[in-house]
């Protein structure tokens, strides 16, 4: 029963991505020349990145990627349901790609730690520390 569940997709697609991804969940913000938004970051790899959000950006838009105090430049590849994909403007290096990785999973460990903190404050009937 392999495949269960899945749409199986051609061997193809898995051979386009020839860059290892991390998978994560953080908040972003995502800039074009029309606006500003915050978007969900769902995976990063050297090539490009993954993400979600409310509405996404026009397929071909020029975008920057903030997060974690990093700033990807990069244009819209794809899009789908509120998901979309990036295709950074330069493949990160090896180090740059593992830097930010690291900022990535900070920034998701502070929002998972303030996570915890608010919901462990709405069962205690006590408001969250300020930080």
């Amino acid at each position: 029963m392999s495949g269960f569940g899945r749409k199986q997709q051609p061997r193809a697609v898995y051979e386009k991505r020839k860059s290892e991804r991390s998978v994560t969940t953080a908040s972003a913000t995502l800039v074009t020349t029309a606006d500003r938004r915050s978007v969900t970051l769902v995976d990063i790899s050297k090539g490009g990145a993954g993400l979600r959000a409310g509405s996404a950006p026009e397929r071909g838009r020029d975008v920057q990627l903030r997060v974690g105090g990093h700033t990807l430049f990069g244009r819209v590849w794809w899009k789908k349901d509120g998901a979309f994909g990036l295709r950074f403007d330069e493949t990160l290096s090896e180090e740059a790609w593992r830097t930010v990785v690291e900022a990535i999973r900070a920034v998701a460990a502070q929002e998972c730690a303030l996570a915890r903190e608010v919901a462990l404050a709405a069962l205690s009937n006590k408001p969250p520390a300020q930080t």
